[in-house]
C-alpha cells in the first residue's frame, strides 16, 4: 500500500479517545469531523473510496464515478442520523465536567421518619414518584407505599398488606392523581388481569377497576394524558414476543404497543439471565426511551407513538448477545467481559450514562458539542453498589462539597436521586464548593440533623430525597 493510503487507513481506523488529548487544535477538529460526527464514519468511506477510484480505476469515466459516490453517500447519511456514544471502559479517558458546571441548584427532602413510616432503602428506582407537591414511595421491605409532601412530611401510609378488599401484596406506583386528591397503585390479579386501586390521600380506599395486564407493568409512566407501560424481555416467554411498550388512553383503553421485544429463550427453565432494565426521561417536553440490552438505541417519542432514534450507544466488542443471554453458562462464564447499560439522562449539552464492567460501575458523559465521551472523576472515596442501591458515586460534587451525584430520574430540567441517611456526614468529598453559601449551609443542616435522630433514636432516620435543578 502506498505511503498515502496508508494515511487515509490510519484516519479511517483512529481511536478518538487516545487521540483527542493529543492533537494540535486543527488536528482536533479534523477528528471531530470525521471521526467524531456522527456522519464521520461516512465521511471517510466517501474520502477512502473517492482516493482508490481515482488513483486506481482509472478506466471509471468522472461522470459515472460522481454520480456512484453521490449515490453512496445520500444513502449512507439517509441510514445515519443518531449521535453514536462509545462506551469503552478500557480506553475512554477521565474528564474534568463536575456537578456545578451542570445544575443550579440543589434540594435536599430528608423524609420524616416514625414509626408509622419507617420506609427502609428503597431498592428500585420504580419504587418512587415524585409529582409537585408529593413523594409517593413503596417500601420493599414492609411491601407498603407511604405518601410524603414535597417538603418530606409524612401526609398517611397507603391501604395495608393482605389479599382483603383494599389490600395488597406486591404493588407497583400507577400515578399521583393530585386533581382529584387520589393515589393509584396497579397489581396483577392473575396472569391475564390486572387492576388499578384508588386510595384518597389519607391512605383510605376508595374502589378498584379491572384492567387490561398490559398497563399493569412495573414501569409505567404519563405522558401527553396518557399511560406509557414497559415491559422486560421474559427468557420463558411461550409464543410471539410481546411488544416492549405499551400505550393507553387516560380511560385505560389500548391505544398501541411498539417496538417487540428481541427473542431470546433460556435454555435452561428456572436458571434466569439478566435481561436488562427499562430507563426512561423526559427532556425538552418528549419522552426518551431506552429499552432492553439487546436494544442500543435511545429513542424519543413523538406523535402518534413514533420511535424516533437519537442516540446509538455502541459497546463494541463487550457487546451482549442473544447467545450470552440464552445460555447460562456462557452468561456467566462472559458476565465480567460485557458492558451493561444502566441508565441515561441529559442535559443541554451532554448525555450522562452508567454502566457494569468486570463488576464495577462507571459514569460517562457524551459532550454533544465535541462529540466525544468522557469518563467521571471519583471523588467520593465511597464504592457504587453495581445493582443500583446506596449509590454515592457519579458526578463529582463540587457544588456544595456533598455527595457525589447521579440521577435516578429526570423530569425535564430536574434530576431526583435519594441516598440512605447513612451516607451523611463523614462520607461527604474533599472538594471546594462553588454554588453558593446558602447550598454549603443547607447542607450541613440537613447532615446535623440526620446525626441527632440517629443519636436519640439509636437508628437511622429515613433516606433522603435530591433534586437538582439543570442549568438552562
Amino acid at each position: 500500500m502506498s505511503t498515502s493510503l496508508t494515511k487515509i487507513a490510519l484516519v479511517h481506523s483512529v481511536d478518538t479517545n487516545a487521540v483527542i488529548p493529543v492533537f494540535s487544535r486543527v488536528k482536533n477538529l479534523a477528528v471531530r469531523i470525521l471521526v467524531n460526527n456522527p456522519y464521520g464514519y461516512f465521511l471517510r468511506n466517501f474520502i477512502f473510496f473517492y482516493y482508490i477510484c481515482r488513483t486506481k480505476i482509472k478506466y471509471m469515466t468522472h461522470r459515472f464515478l460522481y454520480s456512484f459516490l453521490v449515490l453512496l453517500f445520500a444513502q449512507a447519511c439517509s441510514e445515519s442520523g443518531q449521535d453514536i456514544i462509545k462506551i469503552d471502559p478500557e480506553r475512554t479517558l477521565q474528564g474534568s465536567l463536575s456537578l456545578n458546571n451542570l445544575v443550579e441548584s440543589i434540594e435536599y427532602i430528608p423524609l420524616e421518619t416514625n414509626v408509622n413510616c419507617m420506609v427502609g432503602v428503597i431498592r428500585q428506582n420504580q419504587n418512587i414518584k415524585v409529582s409537585n407537591n408529593y413523594i409517593l414511595v413503596y417500601c420493599s421491605t414492609t411491601r407498603l407505599c407511604y405518601l410524603f409532601s414535597r417538603t418530606g412530611k409524612f401526609v398517611s401510609k397507603i391501604g395495608d398488606k393482605g389479599n382483603g378488599p383494599g389490600e395488597y401484596l406486591n404493588a407497583s406506583l400507577f400515578a399521583i392523581d393530585e386533581k382529584n386528591q387520589q393515589i393509584i397503585l396497579s397489581t396483577k390479579v392473575s396472569r391475564d388481569e390486572g387492576q388499578l386501586m384508588y386510595y384518597n390521600f389519607n391512605g383510605k380506599f376508595l374502589h378498584t377497576i379491572s384492567v387490561d395486564k398490559r398497563l399493569c407493568g412495573p414501569i409505567c409512566t404519563q405522558f401527553n394524558n396518557e399511560f406509557v407501560t414497559m415491559h422486560l424481555n421474559d427468557p420463558f416467554n411461550e409464543g410471539e414476543p410481546p411488544f416492549n411498550y405499551s400505550f393507553f388512553s387516560s380511560d385505560y383503553e389500548l391505544l398501541s404497543e411498539r417496538i417487540k421485544n428481541i427473542d431470546f429463550v433460556s435454555t435452561q427453565r428456572g436458571v434466569g439471565t439478566y435481561p436488562g432494565d427499562y430507563w426512561y426521561y423526559m427532556y425538552n417536553g418528549q419522552l426518551h426511551v431506552k429499552n432492553a440490552i439487546l436494544n442500543d438505541t435511545v429513542y424519543r417519542i413523538i406523535k402518534e407513538h413514533i420511535f424516533v432514534p437519537k442516540y446509538i450507544i455502541n459497546t463494541g466488542k463487550y457487546s451482549l448477545s442473544v447467545q450470552d443471554l440464552s445460555d447460562p453458562e456462557l452468561y456467566m462464564k462472559e458476565y465480567n467481559s460485557r458492558i451493561f447499560i444502566c441508565s441515561v439522562f441529559e442535559t443541554h449539552d451532554y448525555v450522562l450514562v452508567s454502566y457494569i464492567y468486570n463488576n464495577e460501575k462507571f459514569f460517562q458523559y457524551y459532550d454533544k458539542k465535541e462529540f466525544c465521551s468522557m469518563l467521571f472523576p471519583k471523588s467520593s472515596g465511597i464504592p457504587a453498589d453495581i445493582y443500583g442501591v446506596n449509590i454515592a458515586s457519579g458526578i463529582p460534587n463540587d457544588y456544595d462539597g456533598g455527595l457525589d451525584f447521579w440521577p435516578k430520574q429526570q423530569n425535564e430540567n430536574e434530576f431526583v436521586t435519594w441516598y440512605d441517611a447513612s451516607f451523611f456526614g463523614g462520607n461527604n468529598n474533599n472538594l471546594t464548593p462553588k454554588g453558593p453559601q446558602r447550598a454549603v449551609d443547607q447542607l450541613k443542616k440537613v447532615t446535623s440533623d440526620l446525626k441527632e435522630y440517629k443519636v436519640n433514636n439509636k437508628t437511622e432516620a429515613n433516606p433522603v430525597i435530591i433534586i437538582a435543578r439543570l442549568k438552562k
